[in-house]
């Protein structure tokens, strides 16, 4: 009974350290502090001990990850060519020829895209994709932008909790096929040899129609 008494209150720091940290507020501050009070009803000294311990070595690896996410989003803005890794259930199209969604740059990173068909020849390239795709070309690179207004949503740190940080308008696309370095890489990471990096990823390369 004492050994599930200190898991559920090891859960529930857990909980509320993470909530505080990625939503810090009045609400998530006095949870936090409600729980850590609750942690010293522990009857025994080593599961007290261990509680602690246990999420004082979370707590520390949430926190390298919010420094590194913080790090991440104060990188500037910049033009240059670009390669998203974008899975085919990604991918959001729309009538007026709009292809948006979510992928990972060759360094790991997740960020948003957009790009604009310029025909229905164009659009259909994404519609007849059925796998994962590199996406090449040329586009803006920018932080998503926050609220405007009181009463706004706020995107960024909506994403910012999804561990986005940045957003990428193409000017234009190439497409060519990612294919896995090694069977353990794809089961593990769905990682691909960047185009940039290697050019002997096999799959040919779809061009912009002109």
């Amino acid at each position: 009974m004492r050994r599930t008494r200190t898991d559920f209150l090891f859960a529930i720091l857990l909980a509320s350290f993470t909530s505080f940290l990625y939503q810090s507020n009045a609400c998530t501050a006095a949870l936090l502090t409600l729980t850590v009070f609750c942690t010293f009803t522990v009857g025994s000294l080593r599961h007290f001990l261990m509680l602690w311990l246990s999420a004082g070595i979370l707590a520390l690896y949430f926190i390298f990850g919010q420094q590194q996410l913080a790090n991440q989003a104060k990188r500037p803005a910049f033009t240059g060519e670009m390669a998203i890794r974008v899975q085919r259930d990604q991918l959001r199209l729309t009538t007026e020829g709009t292809v948006s969604g979510q992928g990972r740059l060759e360094s790991g990173e997740k960020v948003l895209f957009n790009y604009q068909a310029t025909s229905q020849k164009d659009l259909d390239r994404f519609i007849e994709s059925d796998h994962a795709r590199w996406l090449l070309g040329q586009g803006e690179k920018r932080p998503i932008m926050g609220p405007t207004n009181d009463y706004q949503f706020d995107f960024r740190r909506y994403w910012q909790s999804q561990k986005v940080t940045h957003q990428i308008q193409l000017k234009t696309v190439a497409m060519q096929e990612a294919k896995a370095s090694n069977p353990v890489v794809a089961l593990i990471y769905f990682s691909a040899p960047g185009p940039f990096q290697s050019r002997k990823v096999g799959g040919t390369v779809t061009q912009s129609p002109s």
